[in-house]
């Protein structure tokens, strides 16, 4: 007797263990994550936290190292917040932002800031980006401790926030309004392009009741199975292994 058991995308992903991959309803399939977000301060976040507020010639910098910049969308998130937390009203501050000495203007709200930016702004390799403001009001950016980052992570390697105090002219990593923290601006990157790497592991298949409708189980003796996967598409230099675990 031959059994056939057909799974769509959408039934295995709800069972199976997943990582890096979501269901496309679109597509009605399994695929990579198209959505990658560069940081290294959210181990460090939390209050109270020490901030920066940039007035006069202050100015912030955060460098970013990309080994694949590619993407078809890139934002750049900046978190801004008030001088004294519950005491202060909020406020929208302009800001001047340089990336890779490419000047735009914005506005910052407080909490998190998605500035699209355009793709090519971003280069293999080492990223600069620089904030200082405008007139009107002033922009604050709050900084994760390294000793909080460093109790929360092992892969936390160099500091990449500095501060300047004289317009750009030399650049301290002691950050924070008394010129004495250690650590990272609330700065990120999000960028859309695919992850390298994403792992689907399904539920047990039962080859004996594949429907998973039997109360009482019988012995089955199975002399051949196969395993047919549908793709959808693979991404040039992209491949799929698949690997089978039996348990008796």
């Amino acid at each position: 007797m031959i059994k056939t058991l057909i799974l769509n995308s959408k039934d295995i992903y709800k069972k199976g263990i997943i990582k890096s991959l979501w269901y496309d309803r679109d597509k009605n399939g399994i695929v990579l994550y198209d959505s990658v977000l560069i940081e290294n301060d959210a181990s460090g976040c939390g209050y109270p936290y020490e901030k920066d507020i940039l007035k006069d010639n202050v100015k912030i910098k955060k460098i970013f190292y990309l080994n694949n910049p590619l993407s078809h969308v890139s934002y750049l998130l900046i978190y801004h917040t008030v001088r004294k937390d519950g005491k202060t009203k909020p406020y929208i501050a302009p800001a001047l932002v340089s990336i890779n000495k490419i000047i735009i203007k914005t506005k910052l709200k407080v909490g998190w800031n998605y500035i699209k930016i355009r793709p090519d702004y971003l280069k293999k390799g080492s990223n600069e980006i620089i904030i200082s403001n405008l007139k009107g009001n002033l922009p604050i950016i709050p900084i994760a401790d390294k000793n909080s980052i460093l109790k929360n992570t092992k892969e936390y390697k160099i500091q990449t926030s500095f501060k300047s105090n004289d317009n750009g002219k030399k650049w301290s990593n002691l950050l924070g309004m008394n010129d004495n923290t250690e650590g990272e601006y609330m700065i990120r990157l999000h960028l859309r392009q695919y992850v390298k790497k994403g792992v689907y592991e399904s539920n047990i298949i039962d080859l004996g009741d594949m429907r998973e409708k039997d109360i009482i189980k019988q012995q089955v003796d199975i002399d051949y199975f196969s395993l047919k996967i549908d793709l959808c598409r693979t991404m040039k230099n992209r491949e799929i292994e698949m690997s089978v675990k039996l348990f008796n």
